[in-house]
């Protein structure tokens, strides 16, 4: 009697262990925030033609399958931001983003527009995470989010260094934004984008 207890007993102990690992096992990691962006405040309604040089600098790292684009094929892109960036991205004065702020850019190809090749995402991280090029953390995912990079952060704190009056993003596709801009700018005129993200 007393040896069945001990086995039921020790029986019980390693079920009850196995159960603890397997609870563990199936937290995983945490959520990337990026994978809900398109319940995000939509920026601009229909993708945009993206220039040539503004294609070619978003790009992801040189291992992933088409990172280098064809110059002769026509990319566009589609703007969304989070909640907490919505008010400065959708604003009319310069913007000032708070931390916390995601602005993710899909660049497509011409011949599909409803599935992104890749993601250029910025994220404001909290005051002295990179003074130099206002706390942003740029990214970029591939189109099916499994992978992501930091490997071209450089081309994007270049070209984003243009921005730094309106706290490092483009904004130029915002409607209420270009209707406040001096009429002198070129790129302001006729809907003609540069860039955007």
């Amino acid at each position: 009697m007393l040896k069945r207890s001990v086995g039921l007993s020790v029986g019980l102990l390693i079920l009850s262990a196995g159960l603890v690992s397997a609870t563990h096992y199936k937290v995983g990691r945490p959520k990337d925030p990026v994978s809900s962006y398109r319940a995000w405040k939509k920026v601009n309604d229909k993708p945009i033609y993206m220039e040539p040089f503004v294609a070619g600098s978003c790009i992801g790292p040189p291992w992933w399958d088409g990172a280098k684009d064809n110059p002769h094929v026509p990319k566009y892109f589609t703007v969304y931001v989070n909640k907490i960036g919505e008010k400065a991205m959708m604003g009319k004065s310069a913007a000032s983003f708070p931390v916390g702020s995601m602005v993710v850019k899909e660049k497509f190809n011409k011949n599909d527009l409803k599935r992104p090749e890749l993601l250029t995402v910025m994220t404001k991280r909290a005051k002295g995470f990179d003074p130099q090029n206002g706390d942003w953390e740029y990214m970029v995912y591939n189109g099916s989010l499994s992978t992501k990079s930091d490997s071209n952060k450089k081309a994007c704190q270049s070209c984003h260094s243009s921005q730094k009056d309106d706290d490092f993003v483009y904004r130029n596709y915002v409607e209420d934004y270009i209707r406040t801009q001096p009429k002198s700018l070129d790129w302001f005129k006729a809907g003609r984008i540069r860039a955007g993200g």
